[in-house]
């Protein structure tokens, strides 16, 4: 037997004499669970025995690897609660009769090895009956789009009546078949109506349910960013968005549902995107634009294409803000890009000269702006009508600082590697 497996036999021992299954008059109970036969009180270090045993599955079982912590943890404190209610491998009377304080003294099976055997070959079997590929899909509104594949590879913006291209990519996922992106058959609790949507955003993601809409929430959160950057670099006019609100939800189907018990499964992930005001067109030069960054972005060193992933989750979370929450992060957008510790200011300033044409007039605007975050996160204002330069900015500038601050954002971000 590896060595992975006795120590995770070896924190399951642990994890059994932590649950107790009778008050044990400790203040370092951290929940109280009631199943079919028995109460349970479970303790802060035995929560910590999970979060362990999740971790080291994942660095030292490469069945296990690429499965994220918190859902592992999640899953894993999901199965001991259940297996706790088996009566083939707890006496629940021994319980009852005040023989057991543990669900370990509580255990039938009395030899340890045998025991911990047992338990860790249902945990191990029960977590891998859950890893499949997942076909993950989220909703894009008022978005007009031909099908395509921005990076050829994990991502496909879906044209909503194009049942051809549907049929390849669901064609592994058997439930998947009944369901029609052209149809308003989406429960209207997850999508507000399904005929609002041209296109949907759509992944392929291994793991656990969760697992895999995290890492389809990430990718779209990228795309989003991308989409709605690239075509406001190439506009005028700000990025409307009215106070309707896009899906919280993404819309999951297995590759094996038999082995998942799962046909098809609704996970919050949201919202993506807000509402916009016009129509995004995604035209054939946009597309080439958008290929062209994930390109770019896929020969990129690994701390590099980390810190890029990283703009663009700032990116979109401040797209859907307004006010100084939506100033802060569009700036925590260009310290992801260029940021340095120690130099913030001047790398910025560095990384903006790279990649826009920077003029007197963008000089002195970004030293503005610079001015006026330091104000806010620094306590010396609250709101941004308090800032002593916002009459000059108003004045000589002629501009917003928050319409310039997510143009300048923006345009970094599109053309990250191109100064």
């Amino acid at each position: 037997m590896g060595n992975t497996d006795q120590k995770a036999r070896k924190i399951l021992i642990g994890l059994g004499r932590q649950i107790f299954v009778r008050d044990p008059g400790r203040d370092d109970v951290a929940t109280i669970t009631t199943g079919g036969s028995m109460q349970l009180w479970h303790t802060r270090g035995g929560l910590r025995r999970i979060r362990n045993l999740a971790q080291m599955l994942i660095l030292e079982d490469p069945d296990f690897g690429h499965l994220d912590l918190e859902s592992l943890e999640k899953l894993i404190q999901k199965i001991v609660w259940d297996l706790s209610d088996s009566h083939e491998m707890f006496s629940v009377m021994s319980a009852a009769r005040g023989e057991a304080r543990t669900l370990f003294d509580a255990r039938k099976v009395r030899d340890e090895h045998d025991f911990s055997f047992g338990v860790w070959f249902i945990l191990k079997s029960e977590i891998l009956r859950r890893v499949t590929d997942w076909l993950v899909l989220y909703p894009l509104p008022s978005t007009e789009s031909r099908t395509f594949s921005p990076d050829n590879s994990t991502l496909t913006i879906l044209e909503t009546e194009d049942t051809s291209s549907w049929s390849e990519l669901s064609s592994r996922f058997p439930t998947a078949s009944s369901w029609n992106p052209r149809r308003d058959n989406v429960k209207r609790d997850y999508f507000n109506s399904e005929k609002q949507y041209g296109a949907w955003a759509v992944t392929i993601a291994s793991g656990l349910v969760d697992s895999a809409a995290r890492v389809a929430e990430r990718r779209f959160r990228e795309l989003i960013a991308v989409i709605i950057s690239m075509s406001q670099s190439k506009s005028p006019h700000p990025f409307i968005k009215t106070i309707g609100e896009a899906s919280r939800y993404c819309i999951l189907f297995p590759a094996d549902p038999k082995r998942t018990a799962i046909g098809c499964m609704h996970q919050p992930v949201g919202p993506l995107i807000p509402w916009p005001g016009n129509k995004i067109k995604i035209s054939s030069e946009l597309v080439a634009d958008i290929s062209g960054w994930y390109a770019r972005a896929g020969r990129l060193d690994e701390h590099m294409r980390r810190r890029l992933s990283n703009a663009a989750a700032f990116m979109n979370l401040g797209i859907q803000q307004r006010g100084i929450p939506q100033f802060i992060l569009y700036f925590m957008t260009l310290d992801a890009l260029f940021g340095e510790r120690n130099r913030v200011e001047e790398a910025i300033q560095d990384g903006v000269a790279r990649s826009v044409t920077v003029d007197p007039f963008t000089r002195e605007k970004v030293k503005l702006l610079f001015d006026l975050r330091s104000e806010l996160v620094h306590g010396g204002i609250h709101r941004i009508e308090e800032w002593k330069s916002l009459n000059h900015y108003w004045n000589h500038l002629r501009s917003e600082p928050i319409h310039d601050i997510g143009k300048l954002a923006m345009e970094c971000f599109v053309k990250f590697d191109k100064g």
